[in-house]
């Protein structure tokens, strides 16, 4: 049975197994050593003692140089000075392939050489692992690409199933692609096994997936302040896409834009091609909920929305008209981040959503006027509420 354990190793590094289940090795409180040569830090007779599995009594290793070709498992004394108790295996050589684990099948005491008998194997030493990397949601008639990775499986046979919509029971897939026919949430189903048992599963799954009806395009023109230069750029998300950059073409005074696959739709202008470091006069609030084309018009900062820039819907006179669905709500959020995470405070009771910077979501929960998240070094996007943040982890 797979034993779960925290193991950190280097490239350069292989942790290497002894099991030993006969009691008459360990009487008068004898454990394992290992003595081992032909690399970099090779030992001196008797070796050294081996660490306990966690969880088992039976069950020893070492980690060695990957260069270290030979080993000696060794009956030693439990107390120092570590002595050599009489028993010991043959000269053996450390498996090139994944064979890691070396079982003692010596019933009874074998004393002096050739040694205690045994054999090679490999030993699965954390429990297995499976990701499935999918979108949130998908349009309806487009594919959904479910991509599988594992750890800790010699040789992994993914399988994949989905549940559609009102339905209880899972449908087996044929590969890893699938195209609904149906609105709505679908879960789906990804195991792993191993090729040499393929009907036993490992690890397994599930991933919920909204399928939504593809929205019409929608065509947002703005105008920005005079003193902001002429690249201008949008950060775009609805209610399942995380967020993306949408760069905008100069017509004129306006700056135009067109948000596809979004609905509602929602963005932040921005003055450039990147989020304003410290300045936040370089961005606006957010545009919340835009369900038609329109024209908008950046403004002025306004202190109470954290220093950005307000944003009015005006009619520019022409195609696409007057924009719908202008919600800035005011909120007095602080976000700090340092070596403990990500941490923010808030007004009332807010939905919090944190992501990577390439999307991938960390964090979706309603929270009461508080958020900490023990993230690493690295960029990230903070949605609280209807508000945006760029988090960047030092």
């Amino acid at each position: 049975m797979a034993l779960s354990m925290a193991v950190s190793l280097f490239a350069d590094v292989r942790r290497i197994y002894c099991k030993m289940e006969h009691g008459w090795w360990y009487s008068d409180g004898a454990v394992v050593a290992a003595h081992y040569w032909g690399g970099v830090g090779a030992t001196s007779w008797p070796g050294v003692r081996m660490t306990p599995v966690d969880g088992s009594t039976t069950m020893w290793y070492i980690d060695l140089d990957d260069t270290n070709t030979h080993i000696i498992f060794v009956r030693v004394s439990g107390t120092d000075p570590l002595t050599d108790w009489g028993a010991k295996t043959a000269d053996l050589t450390i498996p090139s392939d994944n064979n890691n684990l070396f079982t003692i099948n010596s019933a009874g005491p074998v004393w002096g050489d050739p040694g205690c008998t045994g054999a090679w194997s490999y030993y699965e030493n954390v429990e297995p692992t499976l990701w499935v990397d999918v979108a949130t949601y998908a349009f309806l008639g487009e594919s959904v690409a479910l991509n599988a990775r594992s750890e800790n499986v010699t040789a992994p046979v993914y399988t994949y199933s989905v549940k559609v919509p009102e339905a209880t029971d899972f449908t087996p897939l044929e590969t890893n692609s699938y195209k609904p026919e149906a609105l709505g949430e679908h879960t789906f189903r990804v195991t792993v096994a191993e090729s040499t048992a393929p009907a036993t599963v490992l690890a397994e799954v599930e991933k919920t997936v909204m399928v939504r009806e593809l929205p019409e395009p929608i065509t947002v023109k703005v105008k920005v302040p005079a003193e902001w230069g002429t690249t201008i750029s949008l950060w775009c998300w609805d209610e399942y896409d995380a967020g993306h950059w949408l760069y905008t073409t100069a017509d004129g005074e306006w700056y135009t834009a067109t948000l596809e696959r979004l609905y509602p739709a929602s963005f932040i202008v921005v003055n450039g091609s990147d989020w304003p470091s410290g300045d936040n006069s370089q961005q606006t609030v957010d545009v919340m909920g835009i369900t038609a084309s329109g024209c908008y018009e950046v403004g002025a900062v306004d202190e109470a929305q954290q220093g950005k820039r307000v944003v009015t819907s005006v009619d520019c006179g022409e195609e696409p008209g007057t924009g719908t669905g202008l919600d800035v709500m005011e909120s007095h959020t602080t976000v700090l981040a340092d070596g403990q995470g990500i941490q923010a405070t808030f007004d009332g009771t807010q939905r919090v959503q944190l992501y990577s910077v390439s999307g991938q979501m960390l964090h979706d929960a309603t929270c009461d006027a508080a958020f900490a998240y023990p993230a690493a070094k690295g960029i990230y996007l903070l949605r609280i509420g209807g508000d945006t943040h760029k988090v960047a982890v030092k």
